[in-house]
């Protein structure tokens, strides 16, 4: 089987079985209710892993998956990666640009919208908005509302000429093994007390909240196509 990571499409089979040099964007903080964004890049396909240590409550920590590197202490301990995505984005509460790490629960919202050619088609040509309710449970934690479809105003065209595609691509690129088994000795350290590694360089600094929808989600997904961002 081959996988992938970086740059991808809306186009992902995210129902099939089977960190680098990351720049410091602002991240969009999914709120209570409504959080309306423009998508104005092509998703961004990465690979990690949320590791419970025993007795840590809620749904783990994340961490990058190595296993692309030649090898990964949490797939050998058992423990299945799953995937994610970045994309740039404007937020329309504040008309700023920032990156949107979403699971697989906002991804295959978006895809629907991208697959139905009709009515939507291309997620940039509208905004969207991705409310969510945290009693919604795993199907209804998030919902995606799509918008008419509008053009992008001045100010929007320059954030989206200013955007910076290799420090998307760059957030997922998977770190190497030792720099998991440092990241892994920092969560225990965590629940110890004890001192924390230093360098720990498959630390995120993404927006990771907890997701009950992504939870017990199989993915293991076949090779995806290249493209290019409009």
């Amino acid at each position: 089987m081959s996988e992938s990571y970086g740059l991808v499409g809306w186009d992902e089979n995210v129902n099939s079985n089977g960190g680098g040099d990351r720049k410091r964007d602002e991240f969009m903080r999914l709120l209570p209710g409504s959080n309306r964004i423009r998508l104005l890049t092509k998703p961004f396909q990465y690979w990690v892993h949320k590791w419970k240590e025993d007795g840590m409550q809620g749904f783990g920590e994340k961490v990058y998956c190595s296993s692309f590197k030649g090898s990964c202490a949490c797939c050998d301990a058992g423990d299945k990666k799953k995937r994610r995505w970045f994309a740039g984005i404007i937020d329309r509460k504040t008309g700023t640009y920032k990156v949107l790490d979403m699971g697989v629960a906002i991804y295959q919202k978006v895809q629907d919208y991208s697959r139905d050619t009709e009515d939507w088609g291309d997620p940039s040509q509208y905004d969207v908005d991705v409310v969510v309710n945290k009693q919604g449970g795993a199907t209804g934690y998030y919902s995606v509302i799509p918008k008419p479809k509008k053009p992008l105003t001045n100010e929007d065209v320059e954030i989206k000429q200013n955007i910076d595609l290799e420090s998307l691509k760059a957030k997922c690129d998977p770190p190497t093994p030792e720099a998991v088994l440092k990241r892994l000795a920092g969560i225990r350290a965590k629940i110890t007390g004890r001192p924390v590694p230093q360098e720990d360089d498959s630390t995120d600094d993404s927006e990771d909240s907890e997701d009950p929808s992504e939870e017990g989600v199989d993915m293991v997904f076949p090779p995806a196509d290249a493209q290019s961002v409009a």
